[in-house]
């Protein structure tokens, strides 16, 4: 655990405090990130684990400040890593650990805008682009099935989204 500490806090040393007050992943000085991969969302799934199970928090980052990141409104992708969904599901994370505001009212901006990535190729089918939005994908990283999951989290019908993420 004292590695895990120590690991994390070296990487919250690559954050940037933007005008919002909100602390992202300053991506090569090009642009700042708040997904669950690469970015402020995933470091708070980490330091939520933390304050559960250690009661730890580091100095200069708090979960409101990285939640902050994840509010906006225009999202290029849907996908569950570095997309729309991953927001929703991690955000749903969040607020069941008790991180309830703004992490909820995030969670209802992003299920209601969900719709701006679906792609309706026939009557009664609908999918979601992948990676870049170059083509269709089913997968949970990236596609269809990661939105599927995301949303049946947050609606309450799966207990986890990704194996040991509650």
């Amino acid at each position: 655990m004292d590695l895990a500490r120590e690991l994390l806090e070296f990487e919250l040393t690559g954050y940037v405090r933007c005008a919002d007050g909100s602390l992202q992943f300053n991506e090569a000085e090009r642009r700042s990130l708040g997904y669950v991969e690469v970015g402020s969302l995933g470091t708070a799934l980490v330091l939520s684990e933390f304050a559960r199970h250690e009661g730890w928090a580091p100095a200069d980052a708090g979960i409101p400040d990285l939640v902050r990141a994840n509010g906006p409104e225009l999202m290029v992708q849907s996908g569950l890593f570095r997309g729309r969904s991953g927001f929703i599901a991690g955000l749903a994370s969040l607020a069941r650990d008790g991180h309830e505001q703004p992490a909820r009212s995030f969670v209802a901006r992003h299920m209601n805008q969900l719709g701006l990535h679906e792609i309706r190729p026939a009557e009664g089918r609908l999918h979601y682009p992948g990676t870049r939005n170059y083509k269709l994908s089913g997968d949970l990283r990236t596609g269809s099935a990661g939105v599927l999951t995301s949303i049946a989290f947050a609606e309450g019908r799966r207990d986890a989204w990704l194996p040991g993420v509650r």
